[in-house]
């Protein structure tokens, strides 16, 4: 799964590995707090984020995500878990890149 950890710029696309028996993903973006950013669904195994999303993925500030994959009924098959990830400040100056 991808972004996870310190990233060195604001991720333009979230991924994660297909579940077997999924037709869909919800995709979740949240605060550190965990207040919902942004939602989305797809049936892909990745998904671009909207622009407006990456740019407020600013250095330094720890963001949150989670997948949740679903069958053909709409039952969950499957959870990512809260994946974190932050975007890297320059090094050793604590500002932006």
């Amino acid at each position: 799964m991808a972004p996870l950890g310190d990233v060195a710029a604001a991720p333009l696309v979230l991924e994660w590995a297909p579940v077997s028996g999924a037709v869909a993903y919800d995709v979740e973006v949240l605060e550190v707090d965990r207040a919902p950013l942004w939602r989305a669904a797809t049936a892909s195994s990745r998904i671009e984020l909207p622009s407006g999303v990456v740019a407020m993925l600013v250095p330094g500030k720890t963001m949150l995500w989670d997948v949740a994959a679903r069958s053909a009924a709409g039952a969950v098959v499957a959870e990512s878990g809260v994946q974190q990830f932050r975007v890297a400040t320059v090094a050793g100056t604590g500002r932006n890149p």
